[in-house]
């Protein structure tokens, strides 16, 4: 069913690439595992940015994203969609993180009336709600400024 492009030596031990044929099942585990590693160093990255494992200079924004996707494309199109799986799994992620204006926020509002058993009044809500804006936007900046320094590095 499907065929993977793997990484491998030839006779003279050269490096290069060899297909992999795949039947259904083993199609869906091995898309299984590979959804399953992508989600975990993808949460890693996230939570190393947090911590200060990793370093901000990593946080790529909506250009090197672009520059990303169309060099994976040059690859193939199987590297391609695996760029486009990675990009689809790691904003899933980003979406689960409990900010106001993500889904993680709200899954916070719902736990906060589970364990209260209360809602959070409107207006903290909307405190919350322009503190989550700000911060995405104030991410989304960064980004990009880590984007143009790539772009036009200073000597």
């Amino acid at each position: 069913m499907g065929i993977l492009p793997i990484p491998g030596k030839d006779a003279d031990g050269q490096s290069t690439w060899f297909e992999l044929q795949l039947g259904p099942i083993d199609s869906l585990i091995y898309a299984g595992e590979r959804v399953w590693l992508i989600t975990k160093v993808s949460t890693r990255m996230m939570i190393g940015l947090v911590t200060g494992e990793t370093s901000l200079k990593q946080l790529s924004g909506p250009i090197s994203i672009a520059d990303m996707a169309g060099k994976s494309a040059q690859f193939g199109w199987q590297s391609f969609v695996s760029f486009l799986a990675l990009l689809s799994i790691s904003i899933g992620l980003l979406n689960l993180i409990p900010l106001p204006m993500l889904d993680g926020g709200q899954l916070m509002y719902d736990a906060w009336e589970l364990v209260t058993g209360r809602r959070l009044s409107i207006e903290l809500q909307a405190v919350f709600q322009r503190f989550g804006f700000i911060l995405i936007i104030a991410l989304t900046l960064f980004a990009v400024f880590n984007d143009l320094q790539r772009l036009f590095p200073s000597s």
